[in-house]
């Protein structure tokens, strides 16, 4: 391809392809390039790498890996729409400037491709998305602590959480996750939960089937999300009973919203 041929084009989609310390001056070459998207790619070499470009629209990262020891920097200020899925970053990921981002979709592997402090950093970064969808979060990262606090999504309209919370915590532990990351969208209005909270494996649920459940009154104030008119529970099974528990939850915490709730056939 001609060197002048860059200078228009906008769309740029590579698949299985090496990309060396030479990519970032690469990208310098495209002055009008909108959308990037990055399949099995892979990141070798000892210098730090990273995606530097101030016309970047939608950017897409499937199945890379970065090899580098330092972490994958992405400097996109006209970014709306990033989507980070699979790939293996142990060095991390580094968001930096993303004023105008609108939208993200971040999906984390079983095999923890993404250590949990790096998913926390994530997140923190994406503060200003409208909609935000995470698919493979645990627990432990979407609880707000008071040592390690999570930023105040002051425009997120929309969150869908896809298989997220679904390790062994107990079911008490994962809806106070929820709710303190809840606590963190005052603007709310759609909350979407596509298999989550429970776990998959149906034999281990059956051997802690409980005899009962305890469904608790809570004596403290309802979550500050008072947007949220609509909470979608797509769900597998009612395994053990959960289900009840879950909305009950709801329910309770946020007392004005619908719920939606709609079985998966598998």
């Amino acid at each position: 391809m001609a060197s002048s041929s860059f200078h228009r084009l906008k769309r740029l989609h590579l698949l299985n392809v090496d990309l060396d310390g030479q990519f970032t001056y690469l990208l310098s070459t495209f002055p009008v390039m909108e959308d990037l998207d990055l399949g099995a790619c892979k990141f070798p070499g000892d210098c730090s790498q990273g995606i530097t470009l101030s016309t970047l629209k939608k950017l897409v990262l499937s199945s890379c890996k970065n090899n580098t020891s330092g972490p994958m920097v992405i400097m996109a200020p006209s970014l709306s729409c990033f989507d980070l899925s699979y790939g293996c970053y142990l060095a991390g990921i580094e968001l930096s400037k993303m004023d105008s981002l609108v939208e993200a979709m971040i999906e984390i592997t079983e095999d923890q491709t993404l250590s949990q402090n790096t998913q926390r950093e994530l997140l923190g970064s994406l503060f200003d998305v409208t909609r935000l969808d995470l698919s493979g979060f645990e627990t432990k990262v979407l609880l707000n602590s008071k040592s390690d606090p999570s930023p105040i999504f002051r425009n997120m309209r929309t969150l869908c959480l896809n298989s997220c919370i679904r390790d062994e915590y107990d079911l008490s532990d994962k809806l106070e996750a929820l709710g303190s990351f809840l606590q963190n969208t005052p603007c709310l209005e759609k909350l979407i939960l596509d298999c989550c909270m429970f776990i998959s494996d149906l034999d281990y649920e059956w051997k802690i089937e409980r005899k009962n459940i305890t469904l608790q009154r809570q004596n403290r104030e309802t979550l500050h999300c008072r947007q949220l008119k609509l909470i979608e529970v797509l769900y597998e099974h009612d395994h053990d009973h959960q289900l009840i528990e879950v909305l009950w939850w709801f329910g309770r915490n946020i007392p004005d919203a619908n719920i939606k709730l709609t079985k998966i056939e598998i």
